[in-house]
């Protein structure tokens, strides 16, 4: 008899070590659950006002700022300019959105230097505002595209370069903060620009250069370019040179 329910007896020994052994799994997990439960339940209603703020930013964005942006220019000069170090004007400005990030389109923009004379002029320029301006409170952009500029470099007999008449100068702490800008811009892109290098150190003739495409991708310290140009057909057919560099400025 007792040989008949020893079958039995092994089923029911290893059913209930099949529940000891899921009690065991199961318990820490209940009480991981209740946690993430009262976590939830705490969090709620703060996600919730963070969510419907941030809904009526987007809003506000999209029906009431950004078509009414004009009106805003010479608020958006004065962080333009204190982010270049040099003051900045603003012929039009119209707004859109490309994606999720608000987009402004810039026309006739001009760049003075110290002495008030416009030194630079970009016909257009188009910027996708990143969110992390709200945050910082200055001008960051998702993505830049500065559309047919003419540039005018030179290098002086002291080894100087300016740039459209601005000089660039290694011990400039407002020309570091404008290169420290740029380079935490995540996307800069210049199209169909023309260049004119002009090297007195070397004594060199003018270099013109037409078609210039230029992309600089920034990550971090990371930091990528492409260059592609046309030159004069006695130098060279096309200029085409791509690097990555790593490190701060």
């Amino acid at each position: 008899m007792s040989e008949r329910q020893t079958p039995a007896h092994a089923c029911r020994l290893l059913s209930r070590l099949h529940r000891a052994a899921m009690r065991l799994v199961l318990h820490p997990l209940q009480g991981l659950i209740g946690i993430a439960n009262r976590w939830l339940a705490a969090c709620f209603w703060p996600l919730m006002v963070v969510y419907f703020l941030l809904a009526g930013l987007l809003l506000g964005l999209r029906y009431w700022v950004l078509p009414q942006i004009s009106q805003h220019t010479p608020a958006i000069e004065r962080l333009v300019s204190q982010a270049v170090g040099e003051r900045v004007s603003i012929g039009r400005i119209e707004a859109g959105w490309h994606g999720l990030h608000p987009e402004l389109q810039l026309s006739e923009v001009r760049i003075f230097d110290r002495e008030g004379r416009a030194v630079l002029t970009l016909p257009g320029i188009e910027a996708n505002i990143a969110w992390s301006s709200l945050l910082r409170g200055t001008v960051d952009f998702h993505s830049l595209l500065i559309d047919r500029p003419d540039l005018d470099i030179r290098r002086d007999s002291n080894g100087r370069i300016s740039v459209a008449g601005l000089v660039l100068q290694q011990d400039d702490s407002a020309n570091n903060g404008f290169l420290q800008w740029l380079l935490a811009q995540r996307e800069i892109v210049v199209r169909d620009a023309q260049l004119v290098w002009e090297d007195e150190q070397r004594g060199a003739p003018p270099l013109r250069l037409g078609n210039v495409n230029l992309v600089l991708n920034n990550t971090g310290v990371l930091h990528r370019f492409a260059l592609r140009a046309s030159s004069d057909p006695e130098l060279a057919s096309t200029l085409d040179l791509r690097g990555e560099l790593r490190g701060e400025l």
